[in-house]
C-alpha cells in the first residue's frame, strides 16, 4: 500500500500529510482497523487509535487520531509486528524480540512494558490468542504460552503458561516461517514442506482421520506433523490469524488453498479457492469480525531505486539468468528475483535444480503476462490489460 492510500483508512484519516509520508510500516488490527501501531521510516514507533467524534444530533462526524511515541521501542530498527488477544510483539533486524501487554487506557491500546530480549537471533514471530512461536536464524522453532490444545508443539496437552520451550519434534528440519491461528499453528520448512500442530476442532489442520490415527477427525495434535496434499503440491507461503481458525497456502503456479472454519463451515481438507492473494482470504471467508493486517508501505528512498532497476530488466548485459518463454529469452537477475519473490528465493536454494541452471524453461503463462510479471519485481508496476492481468 502507498502513502496516498493511507489516508482512506479511519485510522490515519485525520493525521497530517507530513506523518503519514514518514510511515514505513504499520499493523491494523481491532474489529474495524481502528488501532495501528507505526513504525516510520526515521525508527520511531507510535500506537495509533480513531476515536470517533459526534455533531451536535448524535451522528458520527468524524474519526480522530492521535499517534503516541512508544519510546521504548525508538530508535529500533523494525522489521515486523504481531499481535495476540493481549499482548504485542516486535521483531528487529537485529534479531530481537521486544513484548508487552495491552491496557486499555483512555480506550487506547498502548504498551504496559514487559520488554523481553532472548538471546538467539530470531529471524520470524507469530501470535496466537495467547501464545508465541519463533523462528531462529538456525531454522529452529521455540515456542511459549499457553498449550490446552497442544499449540506449542511440544508433545503434551498440560494446561499451563510456558516459558521459551524448543520444538524437538522438528529437529533436522529448517523451517523458514511459522503462522499461528486461534490455537493452532502452521510452519513452512526451506523444502516447502509443511507442518501443523494444535488444536483441530474445525479442521484446521487439515489432517484427516488416517493420518491421526485416531476416530475422533477433530483431535488436537500436541506434536508437529506433516500435512501431505499432493494437489498442492510444494508450499510456497502460509498465513493465519490469531482470532482466526483458518489455515491458508500458497501451491504450486501460485493457487490458494483454505482450510479451517470458514463462513461458518468446517473444511477439513486444504480446498483449492478463485484467489490469487494469500491474505484475500481471511476478508472473503473468515467467521468472527475482526481485522489484524500487516502494511509495508515503500518509502522514497525504496521507490528511487526500484525506478533505476527498470533499465536492469531484460538487460542481457548484466543479467545472470535467463527465463525463457514459450521459446522467446527474458533477462533476469537472481539476486533481484530472490530479494523481491518467496517464490524464487525458494527456488534458488542449494539442494534445487534451478539453482545452478543459467536458462529456465516455462511454459504456463504467455509470454507477455510472464514478462510482465518479472518486470513487475523491478518496478512495482504492471503493464498489461485488465483481461491478462486476472
Amino acid at each position: 500500500m502507498i502513502p496516498c492510500d493511507l489516508k482512506k483508512l479511519p485510522v490515519f484519516g485525520s493525521l497530517e500529510s507530513n506523518f503519514i509520508s514518514r510511515i514505513h510500516m504499520a499493523i491494523l488490527f481491532g474489529n474495524n482497523g481502528e488501532q495501528a501501531l507505526v513504525a516510520t521510516k526515521d525508527r520511531m514507533v507510535y500506537g495509533i487509535r480513531s476515536i470517533s467524534s459526534r455533531c451536535d444530533h448524535g451522528s458520527i462526524d468524524k474519526s480522530i487520531s492521535s499517534p503516541q511515541k512508544i519510546d521504548a521501542l525508538c530508535g529500533k530498527h523494525i522489521k515486523t509486528f504481531a499481535k495476540s488477544q493481549s499482548f504485542i510483539l516486535a521483531l528487529t533486524e537485529e534479531g530481537e524480540v521486544y513484548s508487552w501487554t495491552q491496557t486499555s487506557r483512555d480506550k487506547v491500546l498502548f504498551p504496559n512494558y514487559d520488554t523481553k530480549c532472548y538471546r538467539m537471533k530470531i529471524i520470524h514471530i507469530s501470535c496466537g490468542y495467547s501464545f508465541t512461536v519463533v523462528v531462529t536464524d538456525n531454522g529452529e522453532v521455540h515456542s511459549w504460552g499457553s498449550n490446552t490444545n497442544g499449540q506449542l508443539g511440544i508433545g503434551n496437552y498440560i494446561i499451563k503458561d510456558y516459558d521459551k520451550c524448543k520444538i524437538t519434534g522438528l529437529s533436522g528440519v529448517v523451517i523458514e516461517k511459522v503462522v499461528c491461528g486461534y490455537a493452532h499453528t502452521l510452519a513452512l520448512s526451506s523444502k516447502g514442506c509443511l507442518y501443523v500442530w494444535g488444536s483441530n476442532n474445525h479442521g484446521q489442520l487439515g489432517i484427516s482421520i488416517q493420518q491421526t490415527k485416531s476416530i475422533d477427525r477433530t483431535a488436537s495434535l500436541r506434536e508437529p506433523q506433516k500435512l501431505e496434499v499432493p494437489k498442492m503440491g510444494r508450499v510456497y507461503d502460509i498465513a493465519a490469524c490469531w482470532c482466526q481458525d483458518i489455515s491458508v497456502a500458497m501451491g504450486e503456479a501460485n493457487r490458494i488453498f483454505i482450510w479451517g472454519y470458514c463462513l461458518n463451515k468446517d473444511i477439513e481438507v486444504p480446498t483449492l479457492t478463485p484467489l490469487r492473494c494469500l491474505h484475500d482470504s481471511f476478508a472473503f471467508y473468515k467467521s468472527r469480525i475482526n481485522i489484524c493486517h500487516l502494511l509495508i508501505v515503500n518509502d522514497e528512498k525504496e521507490t528511487n531505486v526500484m525506478g533505476g532497476m527498470e533499465e536492469a530488466f531484460d538487460d542481457p548485459s548484466t543479467s545472470d539468468l535467463i527465463i525463457q518463454v514459450h521459446g522467446k529469452p527474458i533477462h533476469v537477475h537472481k539476486v533481484v528475483l530472490k530479494v523481491r519473490s518467496r517464490y524464487f528465493r525458494t527456488m534458488f536454494q542449494e539442494q534445487w535444480t534451478e539453482n545452478s541452471q543459467s536458462v529456465i524453461e516455462h511454459e504456463q503463462f504467455s509470454y507477455d503476462v510472464y514478462k510482465s510479471f518479472l518486470k513487475y519485481l523491478y518496478t512495482n508496476e504492471v503493464d498489461l490489460c485488465q483481461e491478462d492481468v486476472l
